[in-house]
């Protein structure tokens, strides 16, 4: 309901802006994606679902059990990245996940990790929640490609 709202809110009064807004942080998210891809990453969040506005952050989902050879590859790279954890839903269990979140071309990025197991599990918003809806980089480039 809430999105149906934020969509109407848009539609109404930023819509060029929002779209033209959503395009870019996609196309941010496919050069995050390729440049992380051994990690298999997918795109989620509100860069996804289409309701991003003019301060959206990307939120990724990445399955490995090496997750400090992601840290390694930003630190060689000199990409800046904080660490947080947050509490995630994952087949019907909570936990504590690791989200690296870092500065990719001016806009803020999220990266959970995740194990190699978890990307055959359904991750909620809550325990009774909705499934997290999520993409892998072909489908966010299609959904590019088709001016999404």
């Amino acid at each position: 309901e809430i999105e149906a709202q934020l969509r109407a809110y848009q539609g109404l009064y930023q819509e060029q802006e929002q779209r033209e807004r959503l395009r870019e942080l996609r196309a941010q998210a496919v050069t995050i994606m390729k440049e992380i891809e051994s990690y298999r990453p997918y795109l989620t969040g509100q860069v996804l679902s289409g309701i991003a506005g003019r301060y959206g952050d990307i939120d990724l989902q990445v399955f490995t059990d090496d997750a400090k050879s992601l840290e390694l590859l930003f630190l060689n790279r000199g990409i800046e990245y904080s660490v947080a954890e947050r509490r995630r839903w994952i087949g019907g269990e909570a936990r504590n996940i690791t989200v690296l979140t870092v500065d990719w071309m001016g806009t803020q990025a999220n990266i959970s990790l995740l194990g190699e197991k978890d990307e055959r599990v359904a991750l909620r918003t809550s325990p009774s929640g909705r499934v997290v809806e999520r993409a892998a980089l072909p489908a966010v480039e299609l959904l590019i490609a088709s001016g999404g």
